[in-house]
């Protein structure tokens, strides 16, 4: 779906109609979302953050980037996945990211399990409705970062 135009045909019903002059129901009509979510340092196999899905629907969740803005003095690297809860470690969507350089790591690029894919998580409470990071390898103990979460309520 490209750009939508606005089209008051009465006060009450506005429609929209897109580059190809076809109709959209507003209701159709999706956000793209964005969830900021801290990383927490510990000890190699600790959970370093867990993101539930906050929707009441399902979700697309199409983008995953680590943003490290202060480097571990260890070898510790990053797993993160879809789980069912906030404690499993996964690595469906990147596996042993380095956490010992400043960088920024895009699930879209980077050569892992998930390059490119999107994922559906359920809704908020249903069987699988987390992401997580788990610390592998090597504690981390100096890391700062964030991980940024894109997804569409579908």
């Amino acid at each position: 779906m490209g750009l939508l135009t606005k089209v008051l045909e009465n006060r009450e019903s506005p429609r929209y109609i897109d580059a190809g002059g076809d109709y959209t129901n507003p209701a159709d009509i999706r956000t793209l979302k964005r969830a900021k979510v801290a990383f927490t340092n510990g000890a190699a196999n600790a959970v370093a953050f867990a993101w539930q899905n906050p929707e009441t629907n399902k979700i697309l969740v199409t983008r995953v980037v680590l943003d490290v803005t202060t480097a571990a003095t260890l070898d510790a690297t990053l797993n993160i996945g879809t789980s069912n809860d906030a404690v499993t470690d996964s690595d469906t969507i990147m596996a042993l990211a380095p956490l010992k350089a400043i960088a920024v790591i895009d699930h879209l690029t980077v050569l892992a399990v998930g390059k490119g894919k999107v994922f559906k998580l359920d809704e908020k409470d249903g069987v699988t409705d987390y992401i997580t990071g788990t610390i592998r390898a090597q504690n981390s103990a100096t890391t700062v970062a964030n991980i940024y979460i894109e997804y569409i309520e579908i």
